[in-house]
């Protein structure tokens, strides 16, 4: 990642801190969502987190959030626990090559 910032390490250290600040709130409002069936907070959240995974670089993260999203604006969310289980495991991974050292 820090290839992609033109080896700007304080501003890639900036959004890794706000990637672990905000991604479990985030998370967390995914949730209750899904769990809801509100739809129209599936779509809003997941729209947020598209855009933080995808200028990250995290396309199978980001997909599956695309998913989500495209779900929430159409009032279906049939599938959307799945989808979510599969986000929540793909943002777990980031997290975690965000903590380690070669950050």
């Amino acid at each position: 990642m820090l290839e992609q910032l033109a080896g700007d390490e304080p501003l890639l250290q900036e959004i890794v801190q706000a990637f672990l600040e905000e991604t479990p709130k985030m998370m967390a409002s995914l949730r209750d969502a899904v769990r809801d069936a509100n739809a129209g907070g599936v779509e809003r959240t997941a729209h947020s987190l598209k855009l933080v995974l995808g200028y990250l670089g995290r396309p199978v993260a980001s997909q599956t959030v695309r998913e989500l999203e495209q779900m929430g604006r159409n009032g279906e969310l049939k599938g959307a626990a799945e989808a979510f289980a599969i986000t929540e495991a793909e943002i777990a991974a980031v997290t975690a090559s965000m903590m380690s050292p070669a950050v």
